[in-house]
């Protein structure tokens, strides 16, 4: 077998491994409350940079928030934002953007509380965004497409090496 069919079976092998353990953890991640959201602005500063993904539990009660957690909410106009908690009152929650030198203009009530921000991954929101595009979804079914392919000359080659 030749150098570049081996190469090629390798990586169709370890890349098809990997997007099934990707949609694994999605798919137990949505199982457990945890959602994705892309960050539009720079009012987090380092701790959030613009275009970052971040992973929001929404299974957090509000409750439990407490002063410097950062947590996700829904505003009045309809906007999801990325935020601190800076102070805890039975009113609400009082948020401010580390970038921001007021606090945020509205309290988020238990109705706006969406969830506490677990973690993010800073650049990957722009690269999520673009797969939303036209382009991205092309992208998209291409990369399904080759693997498609991929998949075919994978099984040929195991069959002319197995004999079959």
């Amino acid at each position: 077998m030749s150098k570049v069919i081996k190469l090629h079976n390798y990586i169709y092998k370890y890349s098809t491994t990997a997007i099934i353990i990707i949609g694994i953890v999605v798919l137990v991640s949505y199982l457990f409350g945890i959602r994705p959201y892309c960050v539009k602005t720079g009012s987090m500063g380092e701790a959030i940079p613009k275009g970052s993904l971040c992973f929001v539990n929404r299974c957090s009660q509000y409750e439990n928030v407490l002063p410097g957690e950062i947590i996700a909410f829904n505003t009045g106009d309809n906007m999801r934002v990325t935020h601190r908690a800076v102070e805890v009152s039975e009113k609400g929650i009082i948020t401010r953007g580390d970038c921001n030198n007021v606090n945020d203009p509205e309290l988020v009530t238990k109705e706006a509380y969406i969830g506490r921000t677990i973690f993010c991954i800073p650049h990957l929101g722009h690269f999520v965004e673009w797969m939303h595009t036209k382009a991205g979804l092309a992208f998209i079914a291409l990369v399904v497409l080759l693997i498609q392919i991929s998949g075919v000359v994978y099984n040929k080659t195991s069959c002319k090496k197995e004999g079959v």
